[in-house]
């Protein structure tokens, strides 16, 4: 009981001096999200231009990307295939994001937002263009390369292809 009193007090009084706590949720003080945007920003440019490569890079090399329609795409190597895959398949005549939120604590970030992208794909393919909205969630890990996202993931606004809106489940 003494020993749990103990904690008791020194988590408050860490908590009441806005202390981290081991890299706790209090905060850093002079941590910015700019860094984490300036990764979101590298990734815009790598869709717009359609580069695999400069897409995997904003990625830890353990990373990991959560796209829709798919399982989790694990390693930067594994990312870059599947971007390439991606653009083999259709080009994004546009692509944004938009923060709604962010955060920094120690070593770790996120970002949260909405995307808007114009997919027109792969001449020969028959498909329609077509605009695209989403959402989607990043947590970064600072590493000696500077931030990189550590998870990634992404969703379509619209209803799953072959499930009508409003069906529920």
């Amino acid at each position: 009981m003494r020993k749990t009193m103990a904690v008791a007090m020194l988590l408050s009084g860490t908590m009441l001096s806005g202390a981290p706590l081991r890299g706790g949720m209090v905060g850093i003080a002079g941590a910015s999200s700019e860094a984490l945007r300036g990764v979101a920003d590298a990734f815009v440019a790598a869709m717009r231009a359609g580069d695999a490569r400069a897409a995997a890079a904003v990625f830890a090399e353990d990373g990991t990307d959560m796209p829709p329609g798919t399982g989790p795409v694990r390693g930067r190597a594994a990312i870059e295939a599947y971007y390439r895959g991606l653009f083999g398949a259709c080009r994004f005549a546009a692509f944004d994001v938009t923060e709604t939120e962010s955060g920094i604590s120690g070593d770790v970030g996120y970002l949260v937002g909405t995307s808007r992208a114009a997919v027109v794909p792969a001449s020969g393919s028959g498909a329609p263009s077509r605009e695209e909205s989403g959402k989607f969630l990043v947590v970064f890990k600072r590493t000696a390369n500077g931030w990189k996202a550590a998870y990634a993931i992404h969703n379509d606004d619209g209803p799953p292809s072959g499930r009508p809106t409003g069906s529920g489940r």
